[in-house]
């Protein structure tokens, strides 16, 4: 679970595919995106490009841009028709589902309110984390017959000493995925 903030102001996400830098394979992994607060489109809520998932994964560049919201201002190296683009405003308690593989990006907000968006990522338990070793999931439903996560324990205290560790650890561990050519030289 992860927190999308959008403050107003001129930070936007550039065009990009999830899979292609968090080291989930294979690709049978859907993203929840729940509205905690109205995503209109003066807030700049999400853009799809639809069927995007059903084609190739591209490469994509590291800009840095400034005011990208994305840890490397990630950008897809393909062109992309704005026209073609479907952006579903949400109301506050609505989600979008996306899958990991499809083109998406948001403009700012232009608005005096943050927009803020609360991130559910589902797999199939033959997905696996390519990239870094320790990455834990919770099994939602059925069974789990290759084990590739470990699986995350209940909670026994609200912000407990061994809670709160867990938490960061995970935290790292996502880190190091997203940001794993950083790491290459360790």
């Amino acid at each position: 679970m992860d927190w999308f903030i959008k403050e107003p102001g001129p930070d936007f996400v550039s065009f990009h595919q999830d899979a292609t830098y968090w080291g989930l394979e294979p690709h049978n992994v859907v993203t929840a995106w729940v509205a905690i607060s109205d995503a209109r489109p003066e807030t700049g809520p999400m853009k799809f490009v639809p069927g995007s998932h059903n084609g190739p994964l591209f490469e994509q560049e590291d800009t840095f841009t400034e005011n990208n919201l994305l840890s490397r201002g990630q950008v897809v190296k393909t062109t992309i028709d704005e026209a073609s683009t479907v952006m579903p405003p949400l109301k506050a308690g609505e989600m979008s589902l996306h899958h990991v593989r499809v083109i998406h990006g948001s403009d700012p907000n232009t608005t005096d309110d943050r927009r803020i968006g609360m991130v559910l990522r589902y797999c199939a338990t033959d997905v696996k984390q390519t990239k870094v070793a320790g990455d834990r999931a919770i099994l939602v439903k059925g069974e789990d017959n290759y084990h590739h996560f470990e699986y995350l324990p209940r909670p026994t205290k609200d912000h407990g000493k061994a809670e709160l560790a867990l938490a960061e650890a995970l935290s790292n561990t996502r880190q190091r995925a997203l940001h794993s050519a950083d790491y290459e030289d360790d």
